[in-house]
């Protein structure tokens, strides 16, 4: 792949990731949804009600009935990304935490697959410290 191509793709999946974070911020499944790829695996940040992991819209919708039902009143904000070696992308960020009134570090590892994400996995935690758990190159 060529430098500008590759450039173009890891602009591209930023956007989608971003919009991600958009949607999700105004609580809008469907704006969600149209980013995830229909096999999406997702692993959000664990919250009380929430499971370690999701699957498809199916699984999405579930999730998100559990955040909106257990009043997760939280925001997430991209400060940074970072393709990986093996494509992956790296999001650095925060997480307002509504309900305790403080921000505690986020990072995200996400894959995109043709514009659209299939697989992310959340971690409050900062990059620094996915690198030691070996989890990012």
């Amino acid at each position: 792949m060529a430098a500008s191509s590759a450039s173009a793709d890891a602009h591209s999946s930023e956007d989608t990731i971003e919009g991600w974070f958009e949607a999700f911020n105004h609580r809008d499944l469907d704006g969600m949804l149209v980013r995830f790829h229909p096999a999406i695996e997702f692993r959000p940040l664990r919250f009380p009600g929430i499971d370690h992991a999701y699957e498809g819209h199916a699984g999405i919708r579930v999730w998100f009935a559990a955040v909106t039902g257990g009043n997760h009143v939280h925001r997430i904000d991209a400060d940074e990304f970072r393709m990986m070696d093996d494509g992956r992308i790296l999001v650095s960020g925060s997480v307002s935490l509504a309900a305790v009134g403080g921000i505690a570090p986020f990072s995200g590892i996400y894959t995109v697959d043709r514009g659209l994400i299939r697989v992310a996995s959340h971690y409050f935690t900062p990059s620094t410290v996915l690198d030691r758990l070996g989890l990012i190159d």
